[in-house]
C-alpha cells in the first residue's frame, strides 16, 4: 500500500512539474511576443504563478507595478484593487488574464489563456491588440478574436 501511495504522489508532482514547464513556456512565448525585450518585466500577485516564472531565464519577476511591462491577473479582486492605480500610469503596462471573464470585465485586457477541459484556451480582442501597437507572430494569428 505504501508503495502504491508513494508512486502516486510522485506520478503527481511531475506531472505539475510538467504542467508547470508547459505553462511557463507557453507564457514566455506569449510575454516576448508583447514586449520586445531580453527580458520583459512582469507584475503578479499569485504565489503559484510567482514560484512558476521564479524559474524562467527569459521573464524577470518584479514587486514594482510602475516598472512592469506586464501585469498578469489571476483574480477579480486583485485587477480591481490595481485598477485606479494603472489608470494613473503614463506607460501602462500590458494587462493580461488568466479567467476568460477578465475580456468582459475591463477594456484594458488584451488577451486570456486560461485552462478548459485539461485544454489550453487563448484569446485576443483584435482592437485592444491595435490599441496596444501588438503584432501577434503568426503563430498566434488564430486565437485572436474581432469581438
Amino acid at each position: 500500500m505504501k508503495k502504491y501511495l508513494l508512486s502516486l504522489l510522485l506520478g503527481f508532482s511531475s506531472l505539475y512539474g510538467l504542467e508547470s514547464q508547459t505553462t511557463l513556456r507557453l507564457y514566455e512565448s506569449l510575454f516576448h511576443a508583447f514586449v520586445h525585450k531580453p527580458t520583459p518585466l512582469v507584475y503578479v500577485t499569485s504565489g503559484e504563478y510567482e514560484k512558476i516564472f521564479k524559474q524562467s531565464k527569459g521573464l524577470h519577476l518584479t514587486e514594482d507595478l510602475t516598472q512592469a511591462d506586464i501585469v498578469l491577473v489571476t483574480d477579480e479582486s486583485m485587477f480591481l484593487a490595481l485598477l485606479p492605480l494603472l489608470k494613473k500610469f503614463q506607460k501602462k503596462p500590458i494587462v493580461f488574464g488568466t479567467q476568460r471573464k477578465f475580456l468582459q470585465l475591463s477594456p484594458l485586457f488584451i488577451g486570456t489563456l486560461y485552462w478548459k477541459k485539461g485544454r489550453v484556451q487563448l484569446r485576443f480582442l483584435s482592437e485592444r491588440l491595435k490599441r496596444a501597437n501588438i503584432v501577434l507572430p503568426e503563430k498566434f494569428q488564430r486565437y485572436i478574436l474581432e469581438k
